[in-house]
């Protein structure tokens, strides 16, 4: 984990030996896992580091900015567990929940958070539109996140009933959305926030490598949002001066 060491302090991030263990033992059955049920198909150590570990700490950098800890995090579509475990395992102050609707994944995710013993952190098997509308859950979280769910405004719609008023909305997204600011604004105004900033994240070689769009959860979600799965997904919320929702 020596790479991950050097990443982190050109970020100005500093690791403690526990979190150093914690990752190494992460980025193990990551890639023991991996070879029996598809978790990522980014394996290269280097890579995992850049790509799954740095990209997750910048989404707690950017949490950093806007609240101080504890907060509660929700993680929707966590997947392999990006960026949710990495965020649990560098601020023991968080609470983070983990979303996920697949059931070998969700296994995954029980594996390594036993392993790393992550108390802070719990795991739901099921699907974010159904506890997006659980009282429960709906906006109950300072921090609602995602990556890799959809297009951006699929993941808006799934982010912001979860988000309380005056917390936060992140997005790991590609890089190069900061032209559509307009639109993402304009549907975040929809769901009850506003648009907060759009960063861009720079890898080892200094280039642009991956955004993240910031929103600011401002009025309570309508209740009609979180719609059904094949409703988001197959026709998204859109800007209000254009066709489709408003």
């Amino acid at each position: 984990m020596e790479f991950l060491r050097k990443e982190c302090l050109r970020t100005g991030i500093e690791l403690n030996d526990l979190q150093i263990s914690r990752f190494s033992n992460y980025y193990h059955a990551l890639i023991e896992w991996n070879k029996k049920i598809n978790l990522t198909s980014i394996v290269d150590e280097k890579e995992v580091v850049t790509r799954h570990f740095m990209d997750s700490l910048e989404v707690l950098r950017v949490i950093n900015s806007h609240l101080k800890p504890p907060f509660r995090v929700i993680d929707i579509g966590s997947g392999a567990g990006f960026p949710g475990i990495p965020v649990a395992i560098m601020e023991d102050k968080a609470n983070v929940d983990l979303v996920e609707s697949t059931g070998k994944k969700t296994t995954f995710l029980e594996h390594v958070v036993s392993k790393l013993n992550l108390i802070n952190i719990s795991i739901h098997n099921t699907r974010a539109e159904l506890l997006g509308r659980d009282p429960s859950y709906r906006e109950r979280f300072d921090v609602a996140t995602a990556r890799g769910v959809g297009q951006i405004f699929v993941s808006l719609e799934y982010l912001f009933p979860f988000c309380r008023i005056g917390g936060i909305v992140t997005i790991l997204t590609k890089p190069g959305l900061g032209e559509t600011v307009g639109k993402i604004n304009s549907v975040m105004e929809t769901l009850g926030g506003s648009f907060l900033e759009y960063r861009e994240i720079l890898g080892p070689d200094q280039l642009v490598r991956r955004g993240i769009v910031v929103g600011k959860k401002q009025f309570p979600t309508p209740p009609g949002f979180p719609r059904r799965s094949g409703a988001i997904t197959k026709n998204p919320l859109q800007p209000k001066n254009e066709s489709g929702h408003s």
